[in-house]
């Protein structure tokens, strides 16, 4: 058992393509823990103009989430999402992020510059 991070799967199965995720590896949410810490993406618009609105009505929207989903690009923090993943990982994910009482960066992700460069070198 090792603590890694949630790309992980995505490299073993890179790496050892004979291996079947669910039977040779797999993941769990730490025993006890109520809220998740990970790693995540912000959207900001700079601009009040029409396409800005439009698409971050979009991203945020019931169609935008449920598309999100079906590309399997990762989980979304738009909780339309939920039910329209395909991936058995991402489903994992997203359930354990939608059953989580709070959210925290990882430290890695939330430190800005000089900081988070001297982080990657600890």
């Amino acid at each position: 058992m090792v603590k890694q991070s949630g790309f992980a799967g995505g490299s073993i199965a890179t790496q050892y393509p004979n291996l079947k995720y669910g039977t040779d590896y797999d993941f769990f949410g730490f025993p006890g823990a109520k809220g998740v810490q990970g790693g995540a993406d912000f959207m900001m618009a700079f601009s009040n103009k029409p396409a800005a609105q439009a698409l971050i009505a979009y991203v945020t929207g019931v169609v935008g989430g449920q598309n999100w989903a079906k590309a399997n690009f990762s989980v979304s923090p738009n909780k339309n999402a939920n039910g329209n993943y395909t991936d058995p990982q991402v489903i994992k994910f997203a359930q354990i992020l939608a059953n989580a009482s709070g959210f925290t960066f990882d430290i890695g992700d939330a430190l800005g510059a000089p900081f988070n460069d001297a982080n990657g070198r600890a």
